[in-house]
């Protein structure tokens, strides 16, 4: 298996597990090879790749999140990680970083306490 080959079935399987809302498939093309094709509702993305059509859909998921969460946090992707930063100190976790957005969207709907001490930590 080439180089090529092992990043497109990384990139497929990404596409399955993180992208569950988007429909996937291989779009046959007469005058060229076949593309990646994403649809949800009305949007419709294609690609000549898995992984052209997964950096397509994360900066969808990453518009869309900015959109949405934008007021509270600075929010950016990597090739590997999710990460939201708050622009106002409100005591919860400042920095969250995720794998994948849906886990980053969820700990954005919900972040945890920061700073607490599970008990007192004096010197003995």
């Amino acid at each position: 298996m080439g180089q090529d080959q092992r990043t497109q079935g990384s990139a497929f399987e990404r596409l399955a597990a993180d992208h569950s809302g988007w429909t996937i498939n291989r779009e046959p093309r007469s005058a060229s090879p076949s593309v990646w094709a994403a649809t949800r509702g009305t949007e419709h993305l294609v690609a000549p790749t898995a992984a052209d059509l997964l950096d397509r859909l994360e900066g969808q998921e990453l518009a869309r999140l900015q959109a949405e969460y934008g007021g509270r946090y600075s929010i950016r992707h990597s090739r590997t990680l999710w990460i939201a930063t708050l622009r106002v100190d409100d005591g919860t976790e400042p920095t969250l970083m995720c794998d994948t957005w849906p886990e980053m969207e969820t700990r954005m709907r919900t972040p945890g306490s920061w700073g607490q001490v599970p008990r007192t930590r004096r010197p003995r």
